[in-house]
């Protein structure tokens, strides 16, 4: 059932066995899990199903000079599929050395192992449209050729792929069944403020929403999922200190740090030898259908030698930006970079600081005027290969995740993915400003830490030497500046109210449970104690079909 919260009555009380704040991946999930046992639901979204700018303004907040975090707006959707309505689509589950404790790790190690979280993985897998749970390059792809012919190295495994999602808006691939369930109350327009707790802090008692046409209502159940986001999840617990000053769950002193993000940085030249070595660059399709992507991955064995965190690397294309790459179709990318989701319009447009320096002093006119020379000489390329990306990437209900090109001289730049290890000192807190709801806003401080630096100096040194000695190939950057290409991906905001068996060093417990709160859950990136190198879509998604599960055990009559 779909309720307008705005045409509800100043003061109602909404009802049911289980409310879910936050209509997202993980909320949906949860909420069609529950639903479908039988037990009545409460799904609670602050926008509809398209964005609307008063509503995506209140997401806006402040990042603490000096820290490379993107806009808090950014990555975030206020709407009826969350952030899936923005995400470019790529599945891979976490490794099981991410859950373990790891000594060069500080505050490693989860409260469960990945076994754990296989079953849920499986039916994460086609929730998201990205077929079935197989990420291995045998089982996806059959006996095909190798990656890149020659290459083996205990250091890098290449045997391990990622899958992508079509990508799907779950908003509107659910929003049937969401609409036709009589379990399920879809309230959307209705803005979560704040968690009241019973005066013992034992219990959440009820919520408080608002909408923008000035109305307040309430939400009361038997258990509450608080499934907004990392972000927001952290702000509702911490603004909500009515009863527990410092906020709820925030015990320990956990809640807001820690957060996390992956850490990327495109950079160097991968030349393989001979030049013309066979290499499968870019995408393939799986035997059930789905884009899959190749990549190297830092093997556990070498992470426990150099101690580093987790971390993988990926084949890319020349900077679109810098026209001295002399391609047709690169240079066209240029032009509609802006056209592209945040993210990949981020990644195709990397560039390092000499290269910008550089096209800076070019001056814009010069920058366009190459980039049409490009497309002139290119153009019978050009020509052709508009009409097949418009067929791959816009006609197709599958799309093709993104652009990928071979390249020409047989050297490539690298795209390296690294986990970023916990840090208390990165956090997540609250700004002086006010939103319309006089909630105060958010202000992250992002950071990095000396762990993450040696992570990145010493994985881009062991593939150097591990790529070396297979013979395949050489890959070159400059030691001096590799630091100042790496950056938060700010679309993964992860941790900030993270999993712990022991509620000294955690919001958390293993089930997701607030400690200390006896009807209050999270579910979502926020509780990620480690983040591993994956997009953490599929991982949230598993997280919360298993909280499901220990849901309807808990309230099964």
């Amino acid at each position: 059932m779909l309720i307008d919260a705005r045409t509800l009555p100043d003061g109602e009380t909404l009802t049911a066995a289980v409310c879910v704040v936050g209509a997202g991946p993980a909320g949906i999930a949860i909420a069609r899990s529950l639903a479908a046992a039988g037990l009545e639901v409460l799904l609670v979204e602050a926008g509809g199903f398209k964005p609307e700018k008063e509503i995506e303004a209140l997401s806006e907040g402040e990042v603490a000079p000096g820290s490379p975090h993107a806009p808090l707006h950014l990555y975030r959707r206020r709407l009826i599929g969350g952030a899936s309505y923005v995400w470019g689509g790529r599945c891979t589950p976490l490794d099981p050395i991410d859950f373990q404790a790891r000594s060069w790790v500080p505050y490693s190690g989860w409260p469960f192992e990945r076994t754990e979280l296989e079953p849920w993985y499986e039916q994460a897998n086609p929730f998201v449209d990205a077929g079935r749970f197989d990420y291995s390059v045998e089982g996806s792809l059959g006996g095909t050729d190798a990656f890149i012919e020659g290459f083996s190295s205990p250091a890098l495994h290449t045997d391990r792929l990622e899958r992508f999602s079509k990508p799907t808006n779950l908003g509107l691939r659910y929003r049937q069944e969401l609409v036709r369930s009589t379990k399920l109350k879809l309230v959307h327009h209705a803005i979560c403020t704040g968690v009241r707790l019973h005066h013992a802090a034992k219990r959440a008692e009820r919520l408080e929403l608002h909408t923008l046409a000035g109305t307040r209502l309430f939400a009361e159940a038997k258990t509450f999922v608080l499934a907004q986001g990392t972000l927001e999840t952290v702000r509702l617990m911490l603004t909500s200190n009515d009863v527990m000053r410092d906020g709820i769950g925030n015990h320990s002193g956990w809640l807001g740090r820690s957060y996390l993000t992956h850490i990327e940085g495109t950079l160097g030249e991968l030349r393989f030898s001979p030049a013309d070595r066979p290499v499968i660059w870019g995408y393939e399709k799986s035997d059930d259908g789905i884009y899959v992507r190749r990549r190297f991955a830092v093997s556990e064995k070498a992470q426990e030698e150099h101690e580093v965190a987790n971390g993988i690397v990926r084949l890319n294309h020349p900077s679109v930006v810098d026209p001295a790459h002399g391609q047709g179709i690169l240079s066209a990318a240029y032009f509609v970079k802006n056209l592209l989701v945040p993210e990949y319009s981020r990644r195709i447009a990397w560039t390092d600081r000499r290269t910008a320096e550089r096209l800076a002093a070019m001056g814009r006119t010069r920058l366009f005027a190459r980039h049409a020379l490009n497309m002139l000489k290119d153009l019978p390329k050009v020509a052709t290969f508009g009409p097949w990306w418009l067929w791959v990437r816009n006609l197709q209900s599958r799309q093709m995740p993104s652009l990928v090109l071979p390249s020409r001289s047989g050297s490539y730049p690298l795209d390296f993915n690294v986990e970023q290890a916990p840090n208390p000192e990165s956090r997540i807190g609250l700004s002086t400003d006010r939103d319309r709801f006089d909630v105060p806003r958010l202000r992250v401080d992002w950071r990095m830490s000396e762990v993450d630096r040696h992570t990145i100096l010493k994985t881009l040194a062991l593939f150097r030497d591990a790529v070396a000695k297979t013979g395949c190939a050489t890959f070159t950057y400059d030691p001096e500046t590799a630091l100042d290409q790496f950056t938060a991906i700010g679309g993964h905001q992860m941790g900030g109210a993270r999993m712990a068996a022991d509620l000294n060093l955690g919001v958390v417990d293993g089930q997701c449970r607030v400690h200390g709160v006896d009807n209050l859950y999270l579910a979502g990136n926020q509780v990620f104690p480690t983040v591993g190198y994956a997009n953490p879509t599929l991982t949230t998604v598993a997280l919360a079909l298993r909280l499901a599960a220990h849901l309807r055990a808990c309230l099964a009559p």
